[in-house]
């Protein structure tokens, strides 16, 4: 089973509750001053801590979940500068701020050095000290928030790449002369080169010659938005000495693109910098559509055209004979006893000759006429451009002539023949329905008379059919 390529997806986010919740620790030898700190900093949102020496402090900090810390620098134990010391080598992410009785400069300088948030004085006024708390938990608010739209920006980066590499298409970034700055890993299963190869090359490397002046417009689009190229059909070339085998040298893709540019001093000072794209292979859906087409018009078995197909050449065929007063001929053909093939030998056998039957007649046959299958074992031919009557009938005598060579049914040699019926215009019609019910009550004429024959249609034989 193939190995399905694995994304780091962003991490759990707190919810708005946990974000705006703080964890406060007052460290102070004496109990009174942390009760009163305590009623100083409580609100809601807060939750306050407090211990009375240096080691409980450093005990508690290692938690690492501590976001202010009130910090008395005499305490009984540890001085309050070794515990900020002991922080920093453990880079414990605690905002501190040292409320001490001394008040010596050097004593707040040394706090200062040692990454003190602010230094306040036990006996000033108690305001000072709510409202240097409340600016540091702001700051560490601005600090979360700033790490957590980072996290998001690594994040969106992360899956735009994986987006991008896994992408079925081919997507690509060229310069403003059209050679490729930026294309994804899927060229190299589509075309056959890495993106190495191509990165510094024009893009008309892989565009197909024949596309290259209708390419031109899309791959080095200017505008943008619904102005810019969408769904242009455009065939790319693979590598010609590439390491896997390409059953065809050329891909059909649908591409999408538009102008790259940036900003200088506003929106107004607009500067080209290249064309971004997208290229969608589209190679199977046109080998699938140009097969329900075919099938659409074509015979199955024999690869001809069938009569949906003959009846729009043939009407084609008279507006030009028409125009230009030409003479055009239609001919109805039957293979005889084609139905003892079938009910002695069985279908397969049948289908085989139809076949054959059909490689035959088109041999003898100009370049510009067509040989259709109505169906079962009937054909008709449409021959333009005649000179007179009796090419028609030239080309049905090939045809006999043709036929009196045995055909292989069932490994043994079947002699058959062929009942042609001939229509021309404008003498026996001039619609493609008049010229066909013509052609074929000729052919049935020549049936009734013995097979393997052809007859032109006349007036007569439609009154004595009637």
């Amino acid at each position: 089973m193939k190995a399905i390529p694995q994304v780091d997806f962003l991490p759990h986010v707190p919810d708005s509750h946990k974000e705006s919740s703080c964890n406060i620790l007052i460290v102070d030898d004496e109990q009174r001053i942390r009760e009163t700190y305590r009623q100083l900093l409580s609100a809601p949102e807060r939750s306050i801590e407090d211990c009375g020496t240096g080691s409980e402090a450093m005990r508690r900090l290692e938690g690492r979940d501590i976001d202010v810390l009130i910090l008395d620098l005499n305490l009984p134990d540890i001085n309050g500068l070794e515990i900020m010391e002991w922080m920093l080598r453990r880079h414990v992410p605690t905002a501190v701020v040292v409320f001490s009785g001394d008040a010596s400069i050097d004593s707040a300088i040394r706090a200062l050095r040692h990454g003190a948030f602010e230094f306040i004085r036990k006996h000033g006024d108690p305001q000072e000290l709510i409202d240097t708390v409340d600016r540091v938990l702001s700051r560490r608010r601005m600090e979360r928030e700033h790490a957590l739209m980072t996290i998001r920006l690594e994040h969106s980066e992360r899956l735009h790449r994986f987006l991008v590499e896994q992408s079925p298409d081919i997507i690509y970034t060229l310069d403003k002369n059209g050679a490729f700055i930026f294309v994804n890993g899927r060229v190299q299963a589509l075309l056959g080169y890495s993106r190495e190869e191509l990165l510094g090359k024009h893009y008309s490397l892989i565009v197909h010659p024949d596309d290259q002046e209708h390419a031109r417009f899309a791959f080095n689009e200017r505008r943008i938005g619904d102005r810019a190229s969408t769904n242009v059909e455009i065939r790319l070339q693979t590598k010609s000495n590439g390491v896997r085998h390409f059953e065809n040298r050329t891909i059909v893709t649908i591409l999408s693109s538009q102008g790259i540019y940036a900003t200088h001093e506003g929106p107004a000072d607009l500067h080209f910098m290249g064309t971004s794209g997208v290229a969608r292979d589209i190679t199977d859906r046109k080998k699938a559509e140009e097969t329900i087409a075919f099938q659409a018009f074509h015979d199955l078995l024999t690869g001809l055209p069938n009569r949906t197909l003959f009846k729009d050449r043939l009407g084609v065929a008279l507006k030009h004979a028409k125009r230009k007063r030409k003479r055009l001929g239609v001919m109805f053909i039957d293979i005889d006893r084609f139905k003892l093939v079938n009910d002695t030998y069985g279908h397969h056998e049948g289908d085989e000759l139809l076949k054959n039957f059909a490689l035959r007649a088109r041999a003898c046959l100009r370049s510009g006429d067509t040989l259709a299958r109505q169906g079962g074992d009937e054909f008709t031919v449409l021959l333009p451009d005649l000179g007179s009557g009796d090419d028609a009938a030239l080309i049905a005598t090939k045809m006999l002539t043709e036929l009196k060579r045995p055909f292989q049914v069932a490994g043994l040699d079947f002699f058959t023949t062929a009942s042609i019926g001939i229509a021309l215009y404008p003498d026996s019609g001039e619609t493609p329905e008049v010229l066909l019910r013509n052609a074929d009550i000729a052919m049935y004429q020549i049936k009734g008379q013995g097979k393997n024959g052809y007859l032109q249609y006349t007036p007569e034989m439609h009154n004595r059919l009637r």
